[in-house]
């Protein structure tokens, strides 16, 4: 997949997080909004790879591995482990999240997608 792939499969994943966390819906899809928000910015987390030139990975331990392995992502991946552990919440251990805990999912979320925004400027500027 292209970075531009990947951006668009980012952008889909946050409006459909959007739909499932809108009032319309009450509190029924507050979990699974928060599974979009994760699989959006692990699609940012690939576009950035495909950036640095890194290989795409195909499971989410080969991501986590390769996220841990470079100093440039110390700050992100607590941010995305936290999207993950959520998603997992929601996915598997059937937990119902809370609008507050949504927001706190969407503010990691948008911490993500700033911290790697800047990554990739301050790569292009070197």
């Amino acid at each position: 997949m292209t970075y531009r792939d990947h951006l668009a499969q980012n952008e889909m994943n946050y409006k459909l997080y959007h739909e499932l966390s809108g009032p319309q819906h009450g509190d029924i899809y507050l979990g699974w909004s928060v599974v979009a928000l994760f699989y959006a910015a692990l699609h940012y987390v690939e576009g950035v790879f495909v950036l640095l030139g890194k290989k795409c990975t195909t499971t989410h331990v080969k991501r986590d591995e390769a996220l841990a392995r470079d100093a440039r992502f110390a700050t992100v991946l607590p941010l995305y482990n936290y999207l993950k552990q959520q998603s997992l919440l929601a996915r598997y251990e059937c937990v119902q999240l809370s609008i507050n805990q949504v927001h706190a999912a969407h503010s990691k979320y948008k911490s993500v997608i700033g911290l790697l925004h800047d990554m990739m400027e301050n790569e292009t500027k070197e």
